[in-house]
Parts: structure tokens; sequence; C-alpha cells
């Protein structure tokens, strides 16, 4: 991993410290409720999922999205893996193809 993936998870550790340790000072409970679900593993939104899904499934290699896991770095910042089950018959040639195919359009 860069150098800089390593520093955004050091800071998000520190600021992740930060935020359990206000409530106590703020005594607000919504702040420590947001940052235990983003720390113990926030699922992403349901529409995020059903977008990357159907995305996924337009192209014609691809038969179905069996598991999709994400992981949040920070505000609007997610590592997103996603397995892809593709059609009986697709060369061997073609899978990374239809990888790159994919990815460019979920990103978009």
């Amino acid at each position: 991993m860069p150098v800089t993936t390593y520093g955004a998870l050091a800071a998000n550790r520190v600021i992740a410290v930060a935020k359990f340790a206000a409530p106590a000072v703020t005594g607000s409970s919504s702040m420590l409720s947001e940052t235990r679900a983003r720390i113990m593993g926030e699922a992403a939104d349901a529409k995020v999922v059903r977008n990357v899904s159907d995305t996924a499934l337009r192209d014609p290699a691809v038969d179905r999205v069996s598991r999709m896991l994400t992981l949040h770095f920070g505000p609007g910042e997610r590592l997103l893996n996603v397995e892809l089950r593709l059609r009986d018959g697709v060369p061997v040639d073609d899978i990374p193809d239809t990888v790159e195919r994919a990815q460019r359009r979920i990103r978009k």
C-alpha cells in the first residue's frame, strides 16, 4: 500500500479516538453511535449497493454479483470489493477486459 494510504488510515484512527472522547466532554450520544457504526463496519447504503450491482450486471459477460464488501476510509471515501460471477462460456482471455469494463462503469 502507498504511504498516503497508511497516513490516511492513521489519521482516521486519530479522528475515531477523538470522536469517542468527544461525547464524554459534550454529552452527545449521536456522535458516539455514528462513530461506533463506522468503526464496527457500517454497511454501504442500500441504494449504493443496488446501483453498483445494476451497473455491473449491464455487462453481457456478468451473470450475477455474488458478494459486495465496503470499507469506509472517511466521508465520501470507500473501498469497494465486488465479486462477479461470469456467464458460462466467457473466454478466459476476456476476463481482464470484463473486470476493467465493470470498474470503469462503477467508478462513474
